[in-house]
């Protein structure tokens, strides 16, 4: 029967060297993560294959770790010797120690499986027990030491000209005022600090506050330096009183870039962002947000421009009363002018926006005003020129004064008044339009209720009108098309029907629009009659005509023909009287049908 025994051999002294490998007081070697397992195996042929398996209990548990060493040599009394953890990239992982216990069992050939063995200390290990102190080189003497509560103690005097990290007790630099933790690189440049009092100097006669500083390591600099990126004060020494918390944000060449602070200038807190390159006055400012605006009435925001002027300001108090005034936005031109503003209550109590334009005097003017109520009453819209400064278009809202509604009104360089729209005037409770002259005359008016007569006015001297005709709109008992004569239907009282017979008496007119001529004014046109064909009654038209016994030349007279809706060439002159549609203007040879101009004139 084969018998098997082993032991290990761990390098328990290195474990305490270990917890120096962080620092660099002296040149430790990492302690490799494998350790000697050595054993006699008899009854077997050399070389055998070993199975190495961590368990967290005797029997079943959790598998920690797994090696597998294929061919070990055996020497003739069965000795073996393998080195755990040397076949496992990185050595023996973390996880394989995770249990409280860790048992060990060894398979031979895949298949011979020998008990659990429990993993125990080798006797140099109890020297682990400083494991609980840092130690000073060379010596066993603490450090840094951990108490049972987990407090960590560090003498004062722990420094090195080569170092990660310093930890000062009291920072000796300041006079001794506050505890300073700095942290290093591998090139020996600061990267962090804490600060226990970032106070300059003795002269406000404060202690300052709590900091803690970023750095960006080795800068292009030299070696060894670093710049500040970032520093967060518990108290900001220089800008603030006690107790104001400050962020600063900082580029790559230590420029600051943004400034978020708990209490500044009458202790509102702000934000400001920087631009621009680093100079000694520092970056250049171009957004500043304060909670309250010097005397803590209103909330400030300034977005400002390379030349330090103000281009966009939102005020939460734009009188600065500190009585809950109105807010104010400004947006501004590069030369430090207003371009825009809109306040929330100015001249009449409500809410008001203006435009500003520079004139050619380089005089900064109103261009645009907005009110939501003027004087009057009601909401406006000024427009104004650019050279005085004079209202050229107004927009009036409801005037409760005045008992009107809406207006639109535009005037000329003198400052007349030549277009007015009202959407309600007093004299008559509905819309106009009046246009004037220089003198303030009416020239051209339109009233939707005329004199409280219930009916629509134009007033004018002279009305032109670019289409061909005046027509009506008539209800008809058939279809009508363009072109087609038509006359009164004897069997539909009020409406019109297809002409048709020569010489009918009873023809009323013709259907506008034919061949793409337009009407020109329209009559009668009722609600009823929106549907209903216009009929020319005066003016010109295309007209369907018959030429089939007689041609037709401009001048003659046309009557209604027997082809239903077509007129022809009036022959006889005594049945042609009261059956007259008009005179021709243009041509139809003999025996065609087609279209002809006519001049409309019933008789």
């Amino acid at each position: 029967m084969s018998k098997f025994n082993h032991r290990w051999k761990q390098a328990g002294a290195q474990a305490l060297a270990a917890l120096f490998c962080a620092s660099t007081w002296a040149a430790v070697p990492p302690i490799p993560r494998q350790f000697t397992m050595q054993g006699v195996a008899t009854g077997y042929s050399s070389p055998v294959r070993i199975d190495v398996d961590f368990y967290s209990a005797s029997s079943g548990g959790t598998h920690l770790f797994s090696e597998t060493f294929s061919s070990v040599s055996l020497t003739p009394d069965g000795i073996f010797n393998i080195n755990v953890g040397s076949n496992t990239f990185g050595g023996i992982p973390d996880s394989a120690f995770a249990g409280a216990q860790i048992w060990v069992q060894l398979t031979f050939n895949t298949t011979d499986v020998w008990p659990r063995t429990q993993m125990l200390a080798v006797p140099f290990a109890i020297k682990s027990y400083y494991a609980e102190n840092l130690v000073k080189p060379d010596s066993m003497d603490a450090a840094v030491t951990v108490d049972y509560a987990g407090l960590v103690n560090v003498s004062s005097d722990l420094r090195s000209n080569s170092r990660s990290y310093w930890l000062y007790a009291a920072d000796p630099d300041e006079g001794g005022e506050g505890s300073k933790v700095e942290l290093a690189n591998s090139f020996n440049a600061p990267t962090l600090r804490l600060d226990g009092d970032n106070r300059l100097d003795d002269a406000t006669g404060y202690k300052g506050g709590g900091e803690i500083e970023l750095y960006n390591g080795n800068h292009a600099g030299g070696f060894g330096t670093s710049k500040v990126t970032m520093k967060l004060a518990g108290s900001d020494a220089v800008n603030g009183f006690p107790g104001d918390g400050n962020l600063e944000l900082y580029d790559g060449n230590a420029c600051l870039r943004c400034r978020l602070h708990s209490g500044r200038d009458a202790s509102a807190g702000s934000l400001g962002l920087f631009m621009g390159q680093c100079s000694d006055q520092g970056s250049h400012q171009t957004v500043r947000l304060q909670a309250s605006e010097t005397y803590g009435e209103g909330a400030f925001m300034a977005l400002t421009n390379p030349s330090d002027y103000y281009t966009i300001v939102l005020d939460g108090d734009q009188t600065g009363s500190g009585f809950g005034a109105s807010g104010l936005i400004r947006i501004r031109t590069a030369d430090d002018k207003d371009a825009i503003r809109l306040s929330a209550v100015r001249r009449n109590g409500e809410a008001e926006m203006t435009m500003f334009q520079t004139n050619y005097l380089g005089v900064v003017k109103e261009a645009v005003v907005i009110e939501a109520q003027d004087a009057n009453g009601g909401g406006t819209v000024l427009l104004k020129g650019p050279i005085n400064g004079d209202t050229d278009i107004v927009l009036m809202g409801g005037d409760q004064n005045l008992a009107s509604n809406g207006r639109f009104s535009m005037y000329d360089n003198s400052g007349n008044e030549v277009v007015q729209i009202t959407s309600g005037m007093t004299s008559s409770g509905d819309a106009t339009l009046e246009l004037r002259d220089d003198d303030g005359r009416v020239q051209i008016g339109m009233y939707v209720d005329y004199g409280g007569s219930d009916i629509g006015r134009i007033k004018t001297g002279e009305i032109e009108i670019t289409g061909a005709d005046v027509a009506e709109r008539f209800p008809a008992s058939e279809t009508l098309t363009p072109g087609m004569v038509v006359a009164i239907d004897p069997e539909h009282a009020g409406k019109l029907c297809v002409a048709r017979g020569a010489y009918n008496h009873s023809v009323a007119g013709v259907v506008s629009g034919a061949n793409g001529l337009n009407v020109g004014a329209i009559l009668g046109n009722r609600p009823e009659s929106a549907d209903a064909p216009p009929i020319a009654l005066t003016g010109r038209v295309w007209v369907q005509c018959d030429a089939t016994s007689a041609a037709i030349v401009p001048g003659d007279l046309l009557t209604t023909s027997d082809m239903p809706g077509h007129a022809m060439k009036a022959t006889q002159r005594k049945r042609a009287h009261g059956a007259v549609i008009g005179k021709a203007m243009t041509s139809l040879e003999q025996g065609q049908r087609g279209l002809v101009l006519v001049l409309i004139n019933l008789q």
